[in-house]
This record gives C-alpha cells, sequence and structure tokens, in this order.
C-alpha cells in the first residue's frame, strides 16, 4: 500500500505520521529530500531559501521532481517496494500525485490533515523550528507559495481528510482509526 500524506504546513502531519510509523508503516518525507537536496547544493537551511530552491528545481525540472527524486530514493534503499506498506509524506501538487500513481506498482491513497490557519500558525510559532515563521506576514507569504505549488488541489483530492482543530489526543485517536483502517484494506 502507498499513502501520499498532504497538508498545509503546521496542520499535523508530523503527529500523522508517528502514529503510521507506530502501526508499521515505512515514512518517507520529500521535505527530507527537497532540505538534503537544498543543502548539497549550498542553499541555506531556512524556510524561504529551501522553498525557493524547490522552486526552482520545479522550474528547471518539471513539477514532478521531488515525486521523481523521492521514487529514486526508495527505490535504492528497497529492493521492492511492493512488499511494504510505505507513506510519502508532503505531496504539494497534483503533478507529484499524479508522478506517484503513475509510478508506483500499487494503488496510492492521499490521506490530507485539515486545521484552520490560526492553529496552524500558533503550532508552528510552538515548535520553533528553524523554518517557522516569525509573524503571521511570513506565514501567509509561505502559505501562498505552498498553494502556488497545488497543495490545495491535492488536498481537495484526497482520499481520506483527517481534522485537526481539537485536542492532540483526539486526534492521534482518529489517525488510528484510519491506520487501522487502511491495513485492514478497509479504504
Amino acid at each position: 500500500m502507498f499513502i501520499i500524506t498532504t497538508g498545509m504546513p503546521g496542520s499535523g502531519k508530523d503527529e500523522l505520521l508517528k502514529v503510521f510509523q507506530q502501526a508499521g508503516l515505512f515514512v518517507a518525507r520529500m521535505g527530507d529530500v527537497v532540505r538534503s537536496h537544498a543543502m548539497e547544493s549550498g542553499a541555506l537551511g531556512d524556510d524561504f531559501s529551501v522553498g525557493s530552491h524547490a522552486n526552482s528545481q520545479r522550474e528547471r525540472f518539471g513539477q514532478d521532481i521531488w515525486a521523481a527524486r523521492t521514487l529514486e530514493l526508495l527505490c535504492k534503499e528497497h529492493d521492492n517496494l511492493s512488499d511494504l506498506n510505505i507513506v510519502i509524506d508532503g505531496s504539494r501538487s497534483l503533478f507529484e500525485l499524479e508522478y506517484f500513481k503513475k509510478h508506483l506498482p500499487k494503488n496510492v491513497i492521499v490521506v490530507a490533515v485539515h486545521a484552520t490557519s490560526q492553529e496552524r500558525f500558533k503550532r508552528l510559532k510552538k515548535r520553533a523550528r528553524a523554518d517557522a515563521p516569525d509573524d503571521y506576514e511570513t506565514f501567509t507569504a509561505r502559505e501562498e507559495r505552498e498553494l502556488g505549488w497545488g497543495l490545495g488541489e491535492i488536498i481537495k483530492e484526497a482520499d481520506i481528510i483527517i481534522d485537526n482543530n481539537g485536542t492532540l489526543e483526539e486526534f492521534v485517536k482518529n489517525v488510528h482509526e484510519v491506520a487501522d483502517s487502511l491495513l485492514k484494506g478497509d479504504n
């Protein structure tokens, strides 16, 4: 099984991935591929620099370049992808989704996490990663950039949308239910 996860920054994808990993799913993060490539290319580690690098690579090599590079890395690390239950985190566009659907050996299920912009901004500030926005203006600029890549369209195409506007405990419970359902083949 291949699960593509998506959602706006701060929506709760990291928590989703923790539960999926606990359920025995292998997780590959497209963002890690982007950040690694950006660092190798000499980009700074801040959100703007990494985002600019990601965008320039899309312009140069096509809108599905990060999907291609992520799948290439997975194929190098694993002999037979058909034998694994894999979660690919962080797809940003329908171009990437179409790439995965075309090149993966099994059905692809898209799971999106949804949270309000206010909740997501609060979470991003609280976790204080290097790429966290300093203010709401920076946050909205990042939102616009990601939506410009097509993130809103892939969220609309999701097979499963998990709401994350409540407590962490409620969200984790919901994600466990989704993981159990997916592993049982109830999708």
